[in-house]
């Protein structure tokens, strides 16, 4: 026994000197390379000679092997050190300019100067779990935009782990980042802060922007782009294009193309003129888009009418070598936009932006950037009926009458920002503030069809709402090597007014009675609920609410609907429809809110880079959450109304991110581990004391109320690789499970685990591809039943997509989506108010496309 014992110490003995003699080499190891340091160094500028930061720089060996990979600074350098002495090819690429191969020797230790002539028009998507200033950020070329016939640019965005988008007419799609959809993401078009045009959310930030203009779409999934602007819980910014400056003579430059879908004859042309010098530059381009009514993998006709016309312009100056002056502009009107997801459809949208932009690059010292823009969005909108059920004569409905509804909406977005950059040593400062006056106004008018007569007239949906938000930041970086550590601190005040509400809001807004937590509904207090026993409340037990109308529970909501006091005929027992109104001043709210954001990106070799994170954003509730007079919910799945709650608090949202990305050759894989809490989440409630306005609508009413919490927590997993010159791959995971612990359930519009995989056949030289992409998604079980939720299957689709570069600036594409004609709903797509189906997705569509650049 002692002797096993002496040995298991003399083993143990040995082990110790061996570690520490294995100690002793490794730490030698920098001092031997040390002694034989090589290097690759430079910078990389433009023509003019300014630096180009935030270049990506590969290290490649003669063979072409991957071998490292950086960013240059501010100042346009890049180090890779201590890489194997020899002969070595550096590649620089940057959006807008021309690809630069430069072969060096690492020997030599001499700096290399590159520099990047003009490009042509390119795009990109950036998909980040940090703040802009500090991600290295991973840039996926958009060509999925230009190869499919994406005609909608939050469509485009479901590619992307970690983000989907939810459908309710054929496009305008609305973008949701792991489970957070309408305000709680905030959208940024150039710089400028947009909302959607409606309160019946035909439409989000992003759909006004299209896709054949976008330059760069950068989304952050946390809350983390805080210099961006005020409420990001999530956020997308999308950039246009803008050409870069040259040198020496004026170039111009442009494209133009068309596509075709066989399913839903979706049209799609676009042209482009653009052009650049010394001191110039500018951009114009127009896009038209068509679309029918297509087939879902049953072979079902889903409605999906549309025209979209935009136009999109800029010009930019440089006042002297370190000004820049730029001014930008858009138009678009869309017609006749089907909705089978809404009670009505749109009759038109139409959009106006301008954006003035000045930026002066200091000449040295601590200062070295001041910018300041300047802009303003204003958007128009109006909804129908015409082609609805509720447009018809029904003698098994109340009212029988065919119904007309007109709904006039506007959403104006006025406001400004100015930052200053500053440096010092190895931090940097960015001091900032913005502002934004957003008045959106709404109203609602019902009358007979057949008589003319006015039933309702003018009722406010959006009252004249007003909300005006300042706000202030301070963000610090600093940079040690590769690695970056950074924090933020933003300060808001918003203030929110109502011009004048309806009698019955004014008494209804805010109970005087509780919620029932246990039952996940209010007490029922009321004569309303305690008298009627066609309310289909029972102490709060819902019937289904998404039968037909001229069903036994019929529905309607959003559109036709009479105020309190109507008859059962339909007709205001307050003569012509008069809505009484009163003045909203006492709804009058202002927040002071607090945000702060500390993120690390922290580079452990060449290969391998780790990420942390963690936030606090503060979301203010959005005009229909606070003042909605029995009008349908944004993101709950039902035509119900919906009461609005002028005191409800912000959500503050707390979220945690770990993440990794690890590089080998030609092989990347990165992993995001995210964990949210959400504190007054607003969510909704039924209550059986409020009275519909619509005999038509739904019997049980809701109001927007606010969770303890709602906590979330999921994962985005991305791998690609390249398998030799002729083959590249790619896979995605998603998954996001959430929490509502006011009501003890899953959380409403949670998206499934969703999985992508993609094989890519190429050339070399990438003139020709070939892509295969499967997606499969998972049933979705986990419902909020008591906001009544559905579940839906899982499904799986392929896709194909092919093209070919000829010449100098023709390319051909081709394709099939839904190659085998699968039935499928995204779980977050809206039902169809009179089916209660989910809208289904399209089936199989073969495309083509044909475009010239020059």
């Amino acid at each position: 026994m002692s002797g096993c014992i002496t040995s298991a110490r003399a083993r143990g003995r040995w082990s110790w000197r061996m570690a520490a003699m294995l100690l002793a080499a490794w730490a030698a190891l920098p001092a031997a390379a040390q002694a034989q340091t090589a290097s690759v160094r430079g910078t990389v500028a433009d023509v003019q000679g300014l630096p180009l930061p935030g270049v990506t720089v590969v290290l490649r060996s003669e063979a072409g092997q991957f071998v490292a990979w950086t960013q240059t600074d501010r100042d346009g350098t890049f180090v890779f050190a201590n890489p194997e002495g020899g002969a070595y090819v550096v590649e620089a690429t940057l959006l807008g300019f021309v690809p630069s191969e430069t072969p060096v020797n690492a020997r030599s230790n001499a700096p290399i100067a590159i520099t990047l002539d003009v490009g042509t028009f390119a795009q990109e998507v950036t998909v980040v779990a940090l703040m802009p200033e500090v991600a290295t950020e991973m840039v996926v070329l958009a060509s999925e935009i230009e190869r499919r016939v994406t005609q909608d640019l939050a469509q485009s965005l479901r590619s992307h782990a970690g983000v989907t988008a939810l459908r309710r007419g054929a496009i305008n799609l609305d973008p949701s980042i792991r489970g957070l959809y309408a305000e709680q993401i905030g959208v940024f078009v150039d710089g400028t802060r947009t909302f959607a045009a409606g309160p019946a959310r035909m439409d989000s930030g992003l759909s006004h922007v299209s896709p054949h203009t976008l330059q760069s779409l950068r989304v952050v999934r946390g809350p983390y782009a805080l210099t961006w602007g005020a409420g990001t819980l999530s956020a997308i910014q999308a950039e246009t294009f803008k050409p870069a400056f040259g040198s020496g003579q004026f170039r111009l430059g442009g494209r133009v193309g068309a596509n075709y879908g066989s399913n839903g004859a979706a049209g799609d042309g676009f042209a482009g003129l653009w052009g650049s010098g010394d001191r110039l530059r500018f951009a114009f381009q127009h896009n038209s888009r068509t679309g029918s009514d297509y087939t879902d993998g049953n072979g079902d006709l889903v409605q999906g009418d549309y025209e979209s016309f935009d136009t999109r312009w800029g010009i930019g100056a440089r006042l002297g070598t370190r000004t820049l002056l730029e001014y930008s502009g858009g138009f678009q009107r869309q017609n006749d936009l089907d909705y089978p997801g809404r009670i009505l459809d749109a009759t038109f949208f139409e959009t106006q932006s301008h954006a003035l932009d000045v930026t002066h690059q200091a000449a040295g010292g601590v200062l070295t950037e001041l910018a300041g823009q300047v802009y303003f969005n204003l958007k128009d909108h109006l909804m129908n009926n015409d082609a609805k059920p509720t447009a018809r004569p029904n003698p098994h409905r109340t009212p029988p009458f065919p119904i007309r509804v007109d709904l006039p909406t506007s959403a104006d977005t006025v406001g400004g920002r100015v930052h200053a950059a500053l440096e010092s040593g190895a931090f940097r400062y960015k001091l900032g503030m913005d502002a934004y006056r957003l008045q959106q106004s709404a109203t609602q008018t019902v009358s007979d069809r057949s008589t003319g007569q006015i039933h309702h007239n003018m009722h406010p949906v959006w009252p004249e709402a007003d909300l005006t938000n300042l706000g202030g930041y301070a963000q610090v970086l600093f940079e040690q090597g590769r690695s970056t550590i950074g924090g933020t601190v933003r300060v808001d005040r918003e203030q929110a007014q109502i011009g004048q509400v309806t009698s019955f809001f004014a008494h209804n807004a805010i109970p005087a009675y509780d919620l029932h937590e246990a039952h996940g509904h209010f007490h029922c207090v009321t004569a309303v609920c305690m008298g009627h026993t066609g309310h289909g409340t029972d102490a709060g037990h819902m019937t289904d609410p998404h039968a037909g109308h001229g069903a036994a529970t019929p529905m309607g909501g959003q559109g036709a609907t009479t105020d309190h006091g109507a008859t059962h005929d339909g007709s205001a027992s307050h003569g012509q429809g008069t809505t009484m109104l009163v003045s909203g001043e006492r709804f009058a709210q202002t927040n002071t809110n607090i945000s702060a954001a500390a993120n690390a990106s922290l580079r452990v070799t060449d290969t391998w880079l780790v990420t942390l994170g963690v936030g606090r954003a503060v979301r203010n509730p959005s005009a229909l959450e606070r003042y909605a007079d029995r009008f349908p919910a944004v993101k709950f799945q039902t035509a119900a109304e919906f009461v609005g709650n002028p005191g409800l608090r912000p959500e503050r949202s707390l979220e945690f991110n770990v993440g990794t990305t690890f590089r080998v050759a030609a092989a990347s894989v990165g992993l995001d581990v995210f964990h949210r809490h959400i504190d007054d989440y607003i969510t909704v409630a039924p209550d059986p004391n409020l009275e519909k306005r619509l005999p038509l609508s739904p019997d049980t009413l809701y109001r927007y109320v606010q969770a303890d919490a709602a906590r979330f927590a999921g994962f985005d997993l991305t791998a690609s690789s390249a398998a030799g010159p002729w083959i590249d791959l790619r896979g995605g995971w998603s998954y996001v499970r959430a929490e509502d612990l006011l009501f003890s359930e899953p959380l409403f519009g949670v998206p499934p685990f969703e999985q992508q995989y993609a094989i890519e056949f190429h050339d070399p030289a990438r003139q020709a591809w070939f892509e295969v992409q499967v997606t499969n998604t998972a049933p979705q079980e986990r419902v909020a039943a008591r906001r009544l939720e559905r579940a839906t299957p899982g499904w799986t689709t392929i896709d194909l997509a092919a093209g070919v570069r000829v010449g100098e600036g023709l390319t051909f594409r081709a394709g099939v989506q839904n190659l085998t004609d699968e039935y499928y709903v995204n779980h977050l797509n809206s039902l169809n108010p009179f089916s209660g189906l989910r809208i289904a997705e399209v089936g199989r569509s073969a495309y083509v496309g044909l475009e010239y650049g020059f």
